[in-house]
């Protein structure tokens, strides 16, 4: 099992909330007032969604490979969802999606962990059957074959 820090589900929803810091500032001025409603909107990420093809492939991987824990499923008709986490309280999770009917948008979606043993992330991502495509010392990259990135940083 790899060793991964809480920061590393949180990390995937900063990446993304940092690349559209830009934007939002190039079309909102401090004139509009909307800093002023949105200061205290929200207090911590909740949870970061990934749409997979096969949600059974992903959760197996996510928890045998690295050690996370199945908090919940939820099965409809048009879909089937797993929540997976490190157990960590007041922490992220992961919701894994599987539409059954309707659209679906599959990936590309990036998750970036924080582990002590960046060649162990590499070897369980291979033995799951991954690509890798980025294999160093400290830093692994990868994708599963939705097209999702697992990104492991050796801290």
């Amino acid at each position: 099992m790899i060793n991964l820090s809480l920061r590393s589900i949180i990390g995937a929803a900063a990446i993304t909330a940092l690349t559209a810091i830009p934007i939002y500032a190039a079309n909102h001025n401090s004139d509009s007032g909307h800093h002023e409603h949105a200061a205290g909107a929200a207090t911590s990420v909740s949870g970061v969604i990934v749409i997979v093809s096969d949600i059974d492939a992903t959760t197996k991987f996510l928890t045998d490979a690295l050690g996370m824990s199945v908090v919940r499923n939820a099965d409809t008709e048009r879909y089937k969802e797993t929540i997976v986490g490190f157990g960590h309280e007041n922490g992220a999770n992961l919701a894994l999606i599987q539409m059954l009917e309707g659209e679906s948008s599959v990936g590309p979606a990036r998750i970036v962990f924080n582990t002590k043993d960046a060649p162990a992330a590499s070897a369980a991502m291979k033995a799951a059957g991954y690509e890798v495509t980025i294999d160093r010392p400290t830093f692994v990259l990868g994708k599963d074959g939705d097209g999702n990135s697992f990104e492991f940083i050796q801290r």
